[in-house]
């Protein structure tokens, strides 16, 4: 794992509003399901984070 790899196929489980479990997707066992939101194509980014970015540039 490094500062710019990005996950594909994971799933995250939410409860109330806590991030309770991440895993591959179908990995993760789910019971009682209220919600389930297709996020494919999309980036996840959890909390408070600023996603904008312009690459691996360096400080001139």
């Amino acid at each position: 794992m490094n500062l710019y790899e990005i996950f594909f196929g994971y799933s995250m489980v939410v409860d109330e509003d806590k991030i309770v479990d991440i895993g591959m997707e179908g990995n993760i066992e789910i019971e009682n399901i209220d919600l389930v939101i297709d996020g494919k194509g999309n980036f996840l980014a959890s909390g408070f984070v600023d996603i904008h970015n312009h690459g691996n540039m360096e400080v001139l």
